[in-house]
């Protein structure tokens, strides 16, 4: 009987290292490619990650995601929590790592600000439905009422949710700091607190948003992101055992390391679109010094272009093959 308990052990300590990783690679996919993470944790809708890092040692220490404003956004991860009062149930064990977090986050700074910060539980898309009760509860917390107010005006479903968040806070809180917590305690805890669902494999909607951003914003094309992802995947899984911290260059050089070169340029595309129309205006303008105008036009030879178009086409200079047109007699294709 031990053996197989221990079996059953492994097999969800393996399962929830998968999920973490899959939620870490959705994680990493808004990363690289620059895209801004915070609407989906209640948090501004313009916010960009600009640092990932697993197995922290915070309270909340799966991952965290490191904005932009300075704020953080940090993640436990549990595959099929539900809304269970026992002391030993996920929840409640999320909920000892939540008050632990917020104790860490006090001894910085007494006002824990929840537009800047947010505490996730990431669950799996098949976890049970009755768990949401709790979130959409918390969420009556973030335009300021109090307690007792929403509590009074919430469905039974909330009631009882937001009674068994109450329990398990009230039975860490005490742990930690020796006291019952304060109603504002409460607020403070149901504002931070978020629950949010993630895939758990390939054909998750969120694995294809991950794969869609990566090959649209990196390579060639959405379909283009498959491989890519997968190799992200793997990139994620190293972090996690290492526990050591990246940005979006390195990133990005990782996945150079693994064999995918990056074609595009998030959050310089459009710096990139506006080179080319100079340049392309430029190659028009000087286009009349490589003829002569006489009786005919009689196109100039210039002995340094095809030296200059070697070192262009070999080198890191923007090419314009988004854009090719044929050179005429006498003149060199535009950068």
């Amino acid at each position: 009987m031990a053996g197989s308990n221990s079996t059953a052990g492994g097999r969800a300590t393996e399962a929830g290292m998968s999920f973490q990783a899959m939620v870490g690679t959705w994680l990493a996919a808004q990363l690289v490619t620059d895209m801004p993470v915070g609407a989906r944790f209640g948090l501004g809708a313009d916010l960009r990650p600009v640092e990932l890092q697993f197995e922290t040692g915070d309270a909340l220490d799966d991952a965290v995601l490191r904005l932009a404003d300075g704020g953080a956004i940090y993640f436990q991860c549990k595959t099929r929590p539900s809304l269970e009062r026992g002391s030993d149930s996920a929840l409640a064990k999320t909920i000892v790592q939540l008050v632990r977090f917020a104790a860490e986050q006090r001894s910085k700074n007494p006002a824990i600000d929840p537009t800047r910060i947010a505490a996730v539980l990431a669950i799996a898309d098949n976890a049970p439905r009755s768990i949401d009760t709790l979130d959409e509860a918390c969420r009556n917390f973030d335009r300021g009422e109090t307690w007792p107010a929403v509590v009074a005006r919430v469905s039974g479903a909330q009631k009882d949710a937001l009674a068994v968040f109450r329990d398990h806070v009230a039975r860490s809180w005490k742990g930690e700091f020796g006291s019952d917590p304060s109603e504002d305690d409460l607020v403070d805890l149901a504002r931070l607190f978020r629950i949010r669902r993630f895939g758990a494999d390939a054909a998750s909607a969120d694995w294809r948003e991950a794969t869609s951003l990566v090959g649209s914003r990196l390579y060639a094309g959405a379909d283009q992101g498959g491989a890519p992802t997968s190799a992200l995947l793997e990139i994620v899984r190293q972090l996690i055992r290492s526990g050591a911290a990246a940005d979006r260059n390195g990133l990005a050089r990782a996945l150079r390391s693994a064999g995918y070169h990056d074609t595009r340029a998030p959050g310089f595309d459009r710096d990139i679109d506006s080179l080319r129309r100079y340049t392309n205006e430029e190659c028009e303008r000087l286009a009349r010094h490589t003829r002569l105008e006489a009786d005919r036009r009689v196109p100039l030879a210039r002995e340094c272009l095809p030296a200059l178009k070697a070192a262009i086409d070999g080198g890191s200079l923007l090419s314009n093959r988004t854009q090719p047109r044929p050179p005429s007699r006498g003149q060199e294709r535009p950068l």
